[in-house]
């Protein structure tokens, strides 16, 4: 008897692969924003040596804080202004490249 299916795996494998690597986290993140009524918290910093938040203000006026080893870096909301805020977090490594993550908030 003769097969009606001719495609194989080695086409179904191909046709899953690509979405397999969609799925991946290509890039790995500095740190995973926590966020409570009145502060956000970037956990997953603890095993850098130095840790940078930059964050920008509404207004353009940019501030930035430095956090030691094993200090995950926290902004607090209290007395923020209405606006969008950008940030961008610098994780150094020990071992290898610094890791950066940017993103916004409202």
């Amino acid at each position: 008897m003769r097969s009606i299916h001719r495609f194989s795996l080695p086409f179904l494998a191909a046709a899953i692969l690509p979405l397999i690597a969609l799925g991946a986290d290509v890039e790995p993140r500095a740190a995973r924003p926590v966020t409570t009524p009145r502060t956000i918290e970037w956990q997953g910093t603890a095993d850098s040596a130095v840790t940078l938040l930059s964050v920008q203000r509404p207004d353009g006026e940019v501030s930035v804080e430095t956090f030691a080893a094993g200090r995950n870096p926290m902004l607090r909301l209290e007395g923020l202004a209405d606006g969008v805020y950008s940030y961008e977090l610098r994780a150094s490594q020990t071992d290898a490249g610094p890791l950066v993550q940017s993103g916004s908030f409202t």
